[in-house]
């Protein structure tokens, strides 16, 4: 087997990239400058350092027959990125991206060996085109290959027809602990639908656990076919537990949509919350699809027509135990709208409205046993809102048997899913007042070591007072960061809470060339640049990024250098 390793140094491209970006260390990510499509071979194995930039200078992609290893590090992430934007959004133009990791189905290359892995990466700016593979903006993984992919972002993805970020169709990666942010999947074609803003899974157990969805789109001419916002599943038994899917658009099913989606596997443990549908079903929609639905928390979506909170058509039949349906809203149908003759089941649920609020062709005789219409009475936690308090009509209210649909063993929360007497309803179980709490202290340096004073962090997207970096009364769980700060890069990662108090030290990141503080390299930065050295004291000035040569004063020949910067990533 042949072991192909990306160069960890800079690629030289210029008189300028020698003198100051060959050696590490200067405030320059390394980074791989690809200028051609790439190919793994069965028999070769892709290594990928840490803190590399992949940085794709065309619409290039990697296919790989092989094993591609890239695994990053929390302060050492592997991005995946392209020089040039323009024409990102046209997902019928090869320009302004590039073209993804496609994972080829042949059966020749499937192997237990052929495990690729792809842990703290960043994947930007790549598209699937109505050109070339139509499918999976970043991955399109078929044909029974194994891929794991782990605390990765995907941000600004496109595909032309299914999966803004990742496609899967017969293969059952597992994706675990990413985020989601503004993927979309985008076909000009009436004839092709547009499936999944985020990631599309297709005759597949994958897994997607412990994964946040914001932002992300499907849509299409016409609007009325486009499906799954964050998610769509067709003909397949996915594993989809634990995640937050929030803010996310499609006509048809905002959050989720199943088109023909049966299995055992149960979709457990998720809050979904605020999507929106053109059509209908703002939370999930169910299109001949019966899968097992226990233990999600589906509040605040809504649908412009029918079903703000679940959609059913084509004799769909999903059974629901231990769910929380409310303040969803819609033209008829707020919490549930059965558009044909297709068939529920609902066990020990919280619905809004109760039976009597659901809409449609409702069968008389559905399966309605032992569901409540209460205030869930949300805790309100600064990290988990709709957790429950001791006082909620949801605790020990699950199925008395809600271990035979073989519920995931741990909340949203990371807490043991049974605690009580009978399992809770809704994504959160509830632990007693007796669970401790915790605080996490957050300590910044810059590179060179000194504090960094008054940074935002947002900790489970709840931001704290300037310039106080600790957060306490937390319960145990995993968190997720945000540090803002003017002049460095943003910082993301997520911190681990389980018995103690727990210190996170931070080095945040200058960004060589970011004079006034936007996080971008552009022409603004020459200007800002220009009106320090006539004297105008522009604000915010940031000198370490404007100093891009690294010798302490900012002068004319950092001037020539944030020039090159930008200009070599137009």
């Amino acid at each position: 087997m042949t072991a192909l390793r990306f160069p960890s140094n800079v690629a030289l491209i210029s008189l300028f990239t020698i003198l100051f970006f060959q050696t590490p260390g200067q405030g320059m990510p390394n980074t791989l400058y690809v200028s051609d499509n790439i190919y793994i071979a069965p028999d070769d194995t892709m290594v990928i350092d840490a803190g590399q930039v992949v940085m794709f200078t065309g619409y290039y992609n990697i296919i790989v027959d092989g094993t591609l290893i890239a695994e990053g590090t929390v302060d050492a992430p592997i991005t995946f990125t392209v020089n040039d934007t323009l024409n990102l959004h046209d997902t019928q133009k090869q320009t302004g991206a590039w073209n993804g990791i496609r994972f080829a189905e042949s059966e020749s290359v499937r192997s237990e060996n052929n495990l690729s892995v792809f842990r703290h990466c960043v994947f930007e700016y790549s598209k699937a085109t109505s050109e070339d593979f139509g499918n999976g903006g970043v991955f399109s993984i078929t044909g029974g290959r194994q891929v794991i992919i782990e605390d990765c972002f995907f941000r600004h993805n496109y595909s032309s027809i299914a999966g803004g970020a990742v496609y899967i169709n017969g293969a059952s990666p597992q994706i675990t602990r990413s985020s989601f942010v503004h993927n979309t999947a985008h076909s000009h074609n009436i004839l092709e639908r547009s499936n999944g803003g985020a990631v599309h899974i297709q005759q597949s157990e994958a897994e997607i656990s412990y994964c946040y969805f914001e932002k992300n789109r499907s849509i299409m001419p016409g609007q009325e076919s486009a499906y799954g916002g964050a998610i769509s599943v067709i003909a397949a038994d996915p594993q989809i537990f634990n995640n937050i899917i929030y803010d996310n658009y499609a006509p048809l099913g905002g959050g989720i949509g199943f088109l023909m989606a049966n299995g055992a596997n149960p979709i457990s443990n998720n809050l979904v919350i605020h999507n929106a549908a053109l059509l209908a079903g703002g939370g999930l929609s169910f299109i001949g699809s019966s899968p097992v639905v226990s233990n999600n928390t589906v509040l605040y979506n809504h649908a412009n027509s029918h079903g703000g909170g679940i959609f059913m058509y084509d004799h769909s039949a999903p059974v629901f135990y231990n769910c929380i349906f409310r303040y969803n809203s819609s033209f008829i149908g707020n919490e549930l709208f059965v558009w044909d003759l297709s068939n529920t089941e609902f066990y020990h649920s919280n619905i809004e409205g109760g039976f009597d609020g659901f809409e449609g062709g409702i069968d008389p005789d559905m399966v309605f046993v032992n569901n409540i219409d209460e205030d869930p009475l949300f805790s309100g936690d600064e990290n988990h809102p709709y957790s429950l308090n001791q006082n909620s009509p949801c605790i020990d209210a699950g199925y008395e048997d809600s271990e035979s649909i073989n519920p995931y063993p741990f909340d949203l929360a990371g807490n043991p899913r049974l605690s009580g007497s009978a399992m809770d309803i809704g994504a959160y179980e509830y632990q007693g007042q007796a669970e401790d709490t915790f605080s996490v202290l957050f300590v910044l340096h810059n590179e060179f070591g000194d504090p960094v004073e008054n940074a935002v962090i947002e900790l489970n997207g709840v931001a704290n007072v300037a310039g106080d970096y600790l957060f306490d009364d937390l319960l145990p769980g995993t968190y997720s960061f945000t540090i803002f700060k003017t002049c460095y890069a943003d910082y993301e990662d997520q911190v681990i809470v389980i018995s103690s108090d727990v210190d996170v030290e931070v080095i945040l990141d200058w960004i060589p060339g970011d004079v006034n503080g936007d996080q971008l390299v552009n022409v603004m930065d020459i200007i800002t640049l220009a009106n320090h050295f006539v004297g105008f004291n522009p604000q915010p000035f940031c000198f370490e990024n404007a100093d891009a040569n690294a010798d302490g004063v900012v002068n004319v020949l950092d001037a020539i250098l944030i020039t090159h910067i930008f200009s070599s990533d137009l």
